[in-house]
């Protein structure tokens, strides 16, 4: 039979082994929550992050109420070359040196810089998804 001194210290024993593998799954789970965090953050906004989109140069062709039809220039990598269509929406932003700028203040033949993020449609005009950026070039 076992004696109260063996079995008190087996009770230590057990207690002490105990807390430091309870304190090892909480801070397991706790770095594993905060990577989880971490990405599901990093997930949302880095598709939008400053600087995000590409930007091509191009001529305005033709404006009817809200969507644009312009010609990519020369000077551009041979994939905005081509014609392009896109919708002016609330969330797009059109500047000239630093001024915002209404859709009604453009015209045909201006020289615009256009930033986009998202797919673009390959179809005849390609279409942009999301325009972000209008900046007028030319005075």
């Amino acid at each position: 039979m076992r004696t109260k001194e063996a079995m008190s210290l087996d009770k230590r024993t057990s207690q002490s082994v105990g807390r430091p593998v309870r304190l090892i799954i909480l801070v397991i789970v706790g770095l594993l929550l905060a990577a989880l965090v971490g990405y599901l953050i990093g997930y949302r906004n880095g598709a939008e992050s400053v600087g995000a989109g590409n930007t091509f140069y191009a001529t305005l062709e033709q404006r009817q109420t809200d969507q644009l039809s312009v010609t990519g220039l020369e000077v551009n990598d041979i994939n905005y070359r081509g014609e392009f269509t896109f919708r002016v929406t609330s969330d797009t932003e059109i500047s000239w040196r630093s001024q915002i700028l209404s859709l009604d203040d453009l015209s045909l033949g201006d020289r615009l810089a256009i930033t986009f993020v998202g797919p673009v449609l390959e179809s005849y005009p390609a279409q942009l998804s999301r325009v972000t950026h209008i900046k007028k070039l030319n005075d």
